[in-house]
């Protein structure tokens, strides 16, 4: 079994989560935990969750550490894994071109 991983956040993605999240969906703040909480204790396997919630993201083939996406409704959570820590680096709508923004930084 693979040893529990250690969550962090970027400071922007932590605020969206905890205010903008929690206080317009409710469900999906409470999913979203879930499912990193769920990823932290049992690492990135198959199985862990399913296939349609987590994708490896796209044009990272020389990166050692690549970028992931969770989908929880109409959110996306992009993430890291690195030195056994999740590294939570963004969190947006799908609708609000995420992806995009997130190469930008």
């Amino acid at each position: 079994m693979s040893p529990k991983l250690t969550v962090s956040y970027h400071p922007y993605a932590k605020k969206i989560l905890e205010e903008t999240i929690k206080r317009d969906d409710p469900t999906a703040y409470s999913n979203i935990l879930a499912s990193i909480k769920t990823l932290s204790e049992k690492g990135l396997y198959p199985g862990v969750l399913p296939r349609n919630k987590l994708k490896k993201l796209k044009g990272q083939k020389k990166n050692p550490n690549p970028f992931w996406r969770l989908r929880e409704g109409d959110w996306r959570v992009v993430f890291a894994i690195k030195d056994n820590e999740i590294k939570i680096v963004w969190i947006g709508r799908k609708d609000d071109d995420i992806y995009k923004k997130f190469t930008r930084h």
